[in-house]
């Protein structure tokens, strides 16, 4: 048996976590600038609240504030999401709903073949 004389799973393993969080990022951005097409203007303050934020292999999406940002609630963000209204042409209620379920998985695949295309060969 030729070929392997160390084992470099763990380096390996680590690479493609790094890989695998960048592309969740970059997969959260293409889908966050789609929704910042649809979210309702009004002031602008709810699409100026938009943070995405990546960790332990997960990515969060989110409007209004409030949580883990120290920034102040903006307490409307969950209503023009759930409650159809008279909004500006091209906005609309599930402005984050939508492109998550039409955006976000071919820009994922997207940037996975991206981050991850090294490890594939």
């Amino acid at each position: 048996m030729s070929g392997w004389k160390t084992w470099r799973g763990k380096e390996i393993m680590q690479g493609v976590k790094q890989n695998t969080e960048q592309a969740l990022k970059m997969a959260a951005e293409v889908t966050g600038e789609q929704s910042d097409q649809l979210v309702p203007l009004d002031t602008a303050h709810l699409k100026s609240s938009k943070v995405i934020s990546v960790g332990d292999m997960k990515v969060v999406i989110s409007y209004g504030y409030g949580n883990t940002t120290g920034k102040p609630e903006i307490t409307y963000a969950e209503k023009w999401h759930e409650v159809s209204a008279d909004f500006q042409r091209g906005r609309q209620k599930n402005y984050l709903r939508q492109p998550m379920k039409t955006t976000a998985p071919g820009a994922l695949r997207k940037a996975l073949i991206k981050q991850l295309g090294g490890y594939l060969k």
